[in-house]
């Protein structure tokens, strides 16, 4: 979600010639200790009044927008402070506190968050530490709070939205906070280690939740995603469950590398923006302590953009979000989220031929990345198929039904794999390739027996080769289905 470096051959991927570094960069330096209680609502006030200001002016929308990054920024930093003011505790480098001993785990490429990886400079964005930053016993009563609170108001899933899993905000927790509190410091301290030059007292906590992850429930993994943060910290609660960890997309082979952390008290720290995903807990409960840090000195436009954007396309303004991620890209056009937002956008337009462009751009950087995201490929091959370019939907498909076939147990449903063979099928059909499409359509049905749409279109494909008792016979799957 950050700014990304573009791969060498950057113009063939719509870099624009006059985008400035000042753009590219993307990052607004503020004071270090801006964000305190006083001086942080101050500041935030003051570039809201400079917003108001600019609209009636003749600033520009990109500094508009820039602005109100920057006001926004400020104010959940001021909050984040006023709520959690434990985690500036370390005020100079000879009262800091040493931070945990990690294991560094290193991504793909130099350019997977940001143009060398700005602003932490290094291949090396997720650290394992190899000692604990809480006490088993603070674990346990943590884990005994929430769940009190669970079962007094239900678990939720408000800050997530995820129904996959369950949470409950730490801030609802009087001793767990009071926990936290006096952790923090130590937290920031290993937070830090990912930030060269960064003091860990100019860190901001902008949320705290506890997740539950709950086999027998169905409540065992989270998708896919990016935290609004610029750094996240997991700190494992319990311990005894089977499965689960942090997949990332960008660690080892193309399958991506899960990370368990399985002894209670121990951390997971990583860029907020890495691509990941909670895996599958196989049996027994699973909890984590979720600790979302923004940095005082440090505004993240291109996220901040594309975030109001997705609120735009919630909120049906198409329109709004379309500006929002022309200007995403423009600032920083090597961040493969913005194009596959700008591409969503586009398709909720009506527009599937530049609902293409936006993906194949998508799909470039994704390759010189080796950071393949399985979702926006598969709906770039199905705007190449809507727009009737069928040999490159085809593909487009396989290398998804490759990456499906690839990933780690538990990220990606087989209903999705499936839906890869589908396309691909439909696609190689549609091409004459009887043979070939009806072999995809069998490599996804051995994936997923029941689905009603593979059995028509092999059916399709079995009459299309004048073989009709095998068509009937797919028919009839059709039939025992609906």
């Amino acid at each position: 979600r950050d700014i990304r470096r573009p791969p060498a051959a950057d113009r063939s991927l719509g870099m624009s010639p006059g985008c400035t570094p000042a753009l590219l960069l993307c990052a607004l330096a503020l004071p270090p200790h801006a964000c305190s209680r006083v001086e942080g609502r101050r500041a935030a006030k003051g570039a809201l009044r400079r917003i108001a200001v600019s609209s009636c002016s003749s600033v520009g929308y990109l500094e508009e927008q820039l602005a109100l990054d920057a006001a926004q920024h400020l104010a959940e930093c001021a909050a984040g402070f006023h709520r959690w003011p434990t985690i500036a505790d370390a005020v100079d480098e000879e009262t800091s506190l040493r931070a945990a001993r990690t294991t560094p785990h290193s991504v793909h490429s130099d350019s997977v968050v940001s143009p060398r990886n700005t602003p932490f400079l290094t291949r090396e964005l997720v650290r394992m530490t190899e000692e604990p930053v809480l006490a088993a016993e603070e674990c346990a009563a943590i884990v005994r709070e929430a769940e009190a609170r669970g079962e007094a108001v239900g678990w939720q899933s408000r800050f997530t939205l995820q129904a996959s899993s369950s949470e409950v905000l730490v801030s609802h927790l009087p001793l767990a906070s009071t926990i936290l509190a006096s952790a923090l410091p130590r937290v920031a301290a290993l937070a830090a280690t990912l930030l060269p030059g960064i003091h860990p007292s100019d860190l901001r906590v902008y949320n705290a939740i506890v997740v539950r992850y709950d086999a027998a429930r169905g409540l065992d993994h989270m998708p896919g995603h990016g935290d609004f943060s610029l750094l996240s910290v997991n700190i494992a609660l319990s311990e005894g469950h089977a499965g689960g960890g942090t997949w990332f997309q960008a660690l080892g082979g193309e399958s991506g590398k899960t990370i368990q952390v399985n002894r209670a008290g121990h951390a997971l720290v990583h860029a907020g923006s890495l691509w990941h995903a909670g895996a599958r807990v196989d049996a027994g409960l699973r909890y984590v302590l979720v600790l979302f840090l923004h940095c005082a000195s440090y505004v993240d436009h291109s996220t901040r953009l594309q975030t109001r954007a997705i609120s735009c396309l919630a909120a049906g303004e198409i329109s709004a979000a379309l500006r929002l991620l022309q200007l995403a890209t423009e600032v920083n056009p090597a961040d493969a989220e913005n194009w596959l937002q700008l591409a969503i956008a586009h398709r909720r337009n009506g527009d599937r031929s530049l609902a293409a462009e936006a993906g194949r751009t998508m799909a470039a950087l994704y390759a010189a990345n080796n950071d393949h995201g399985f979702a926006g490929l598969y709906n770039y091959a199905c705007d190449l198929r809507a727009i009737g370019s069928l040999e490159d939907a085809a593909c487009a498909f396989a290398e998804v039904a490759r990456i499906g076939e690839l990933s780690c147990e538990g990220v990606l449903s087989s209903a999705a794999r499936s839906a890869a063979e589908l396309g691909l099928g439909s696609c190689l059909r549609a091409l004459g390739l009887l043979d070939e499409a009806g072999q995809a359509l069998e490599r996804g049905l051995a994936i997923e027996p029941n689905a009603a749409d593979l059995w028509a279109e092999l059916g399709l494909v079995m009459h299309a080769q004048g073989q009709e008792e095998a068509a009937l016979a797919c028919q009839r799957q059709v039939l025992r289905r609906q």
